[in-house]
């Protein structure tokens, strides 16, 4: 159904209102909830939720996933630790003082990207150009290019391209040192 996607971002805004939790307005996917924390400080709950993947960062983050299990069925193994979420590798840092935290990175989701354009270039005979110093030589002129039109399913690859680099700038920032035209 075309309004199956509405429908369920429906279900999910009513769900966590129920749950006592409000929309971010800088993002309608981060949801939050004021809470106590263990040692009775005012502290926020938050729910990242985006498609299929689920975050929970706050005090008591088992408990709060198990609250929306209620509502939508949550896959057993995947409830835990964070480790990937949204293509982004999560881990946890501890520092000197022996304070913790996550870290984002999108390291894992580029690597993965890269070696699907390699694998995609081998099909066809190509390799992905190493220590390129520009995207494009200097003497490129868009204008005169003849090159012939792609076929859908090429234009459909590239596009799906440019969505990878979007979504790994999205991901925090941006690992790749070079200028994209």
């Amino acid at each position: 159904m075309k309004s199956a996607g509405r429908d369920f971002r429906d279900r999910l805004r009513d769900c966590m209102r129920t749950l006592g939790y409000e929309s971010c307005p800088a993002d309608q996917d981060v949801w939050v909830r004021e809470t106590k924390s263990l040692d009775g400080f005012t502290c926020w709950k938050y729910l990242l939720l985006y498609a299929d993947d689920t975050l929970s960062i706050g005090p008591n983050s088992m408990e709060n996933l198990m609250e929306l299990n209620k509502y939508f069925k949550l896959k057993k193994p995947s409830i835990g630790l964070p480790k990937l979420c949204l293509g982004g590798k999560i881990s946890k840092v501890i520092m000197d003082d022996g304070v913790w935290a996550y870290a984002f990175s999108s390291s894992q989701y580029v690597q993965e990207a890269v070696a699907n354009v390699e694998k995609y270039l081998k099909e066809r005979g190509a390799v992905l150009k190493r220590n390129a110093t520009l995207s494009l030589s200097a003497e490129y002129r868009p204008e005169l290019d003849q090159s012939p039109e792609l076929l859908p399913k090429d234009a459909a690859y590239y596009q799906s391209l440019i969505g990878i680099l979007r979504w790994t700038v999205e991901l925090g920032r941006v690992d790749i040192c070079c200028e994209l035209i």
